[in-house]
């Protein structure tokens, strides 16, 4: 029997005692607004529950399939009444694939979607009001690439148990991926490659590989060692050429970086004979832009706490004159400089947890005139915005749909020193 909730709470916008719901149990809802993390929002017999597989507005039946804290989370298991932008997913797979989120969706509702997450997130978290945000926020989530959303990965990770598997969402089962259309062509063939080498493995027993296509062709790794292709990933940017282990982090989208420069060329006063600090840095990328514009009589100095990022970062600067790079973890790094000299600018590329408080509050106390703050994860962001905001003005946001058929996008933030909007 399936229990029928309305999604109405009361008139006063009070909830009922919550009921408790049973693992397993399904409930008709009528889903509500996007929550961060792919999620849309109902609510039955005073809970709150988190659903996946569905679209604002859809009257659907979901099943519960776990519990955090005070809220449940759960899955579309029947689409009741459909809304006008649900398509056909082009992967088998996706509805249960940890890989994918968005792709019953339509791409630009998909954007339309991530918009209202990036609102709900500065409206929340950065300490703006509803007029600031209004101001700064972007009119769309800009797309890059293809609008299907095909072929816009150039790095996965698979698990092979005599077939091609990706794990589900927030699960170790292993979900068959035989035709993943979110990877490139090139990634597609060299899979084709590995399969054919690769033993059918034990019952039960599955083996993850790497895969990363850089301009060299796709490199494959497993158990720690390369399996096929280069046994480094290179990528130019900017008359630099970074070699960096097929395991170490890089883009997934291929086309965000150039995207992110254009952006900071056509927003960002980087001038011949400045000083910036490149946080956050990994192999150097923005490193390498930032020291094409200030020039030689200008410097860079770019902090990575991790040692394969530094390495590729140092072997890709060898000859620059006015890049130093620094193996140290940011917050200890910006700890060390007692008297630091005067910087015009911080770029920095956190991961998705942010920058924090320390950090952004020791970047605040150096003074730099300028912050670019590229983010992966708009809650972390909003939070960051926040503690920024006491010092700097928040001039420009945008916002690239760099991971298509997913909840996932980039954000990037300029702000530059003196008051908050007013």
């Amino acid at each position: 029997m399936i229990l029928k909730i309305s999604p109405v709470v009361s008139d006063k916008g009070e909830r009922p005692q919550a009921t408790p719901l049973a693992i397993d149990q399904e409930i008709e809802v009528v889903l509500g607004p996007i929550a961060h993390g792919g999620h849309f929002i109902a609510h039955a017999l005073g809970n709150t529950i988190f659903v996946r597989g569905g679209i604002s507005g859809e009257r659907v039946i979901i099943r519960i399939n776990s519990k955090r804290k005070r809220i449940y989370n759960a899955v579309v298991s029947t689409v009741v009444e459909a809304s006008p932008d649900r398509i056909s997913p082009n992967c088998s797979s996706s509805a249960k694939c940890g890989g994918c989120d968005f792709q019953y969706i339509a791409p630009e509702v998909q954007r339309q979607l991530k918009l209202q997450v990036l609102q709900e997130s500065l409206a929340r978290f950065s300490g703006l009001d509803q007029d600031q945000v209004g101001a700064i926020l972007p009119t769309e989530i800009m797309p890059i690439g293809p609008d299907s959303g095909e072929a816009s990965r150039s790095r996965a990770r698979f698990m092979w148990d005599g077939q091609w598997n990706m794990r589900g969402f927030m699960s170790a089962d292993l979900i068959p991926t035989p035709h993943c259309t979110v990877i490139s062509e090139a990634m597609r063939s060299t899979m084709a490659e590995v399969a054919k080498e690769s033993p059918a493995g034990e019952s039960g027993m599955a083996v993850e590989y790497t895969f990363a296509e850089g301009d060299s062709g796709v490199s494959v790794e497993s158990l720690g060692r390369p399996v096929m292709g280069p046994p480094k990933v290179m990528h130019s940017f900017n008359g630099f050429t970074y070699r960096t282990p097929i395991s170490s982090f890089w883009q997934s989208n291929p086309e965000l970086i150039g995207s992110v420069m254009g952006f900071l060329d056509s927003h960002l006063a980087v001038e011949s004979g400045q000083r910036w600090w490149d946080l956050y840095s990994g192999a150097g990328v923005f490193a390498g832009y930032l020291s094409q514009r200030v020039g030689i009589t200008g410097s860079v100095v770019s902090v990575e706490g991790d040692r394969q990022g530094s390495q590729s970062a140092k072997r890709a600067f060898h000859d620059c004159e006015n890049i130093a790079v620094v193996n140290a973890d940011v917050q200890e790094f910006l700890s060390m400089i007692e008297n630091p000299q005067w910087i015009d600018g911080v770029l920095l590329d956190p991961p998705r947890v942010g920058a924090g408080q320390t950090v952004c509050e020791r970047i605040v106390e150096l003074s730099p005139r300028y912050i670019a703050y590229v983010a992966c994860d708009p809650v972390a962001l909003s939070r960051d915005i926040k503690l920024l905001s006491t010092h700097y003005r928040l001039t420009k946001l945008a916002a690239f749909d760099a991971f298509p058929m997913t909840h996932h996008f980039e954000t990037v933030a300029l702000f530059e020193r003196g008051t908050n909007l007013s």
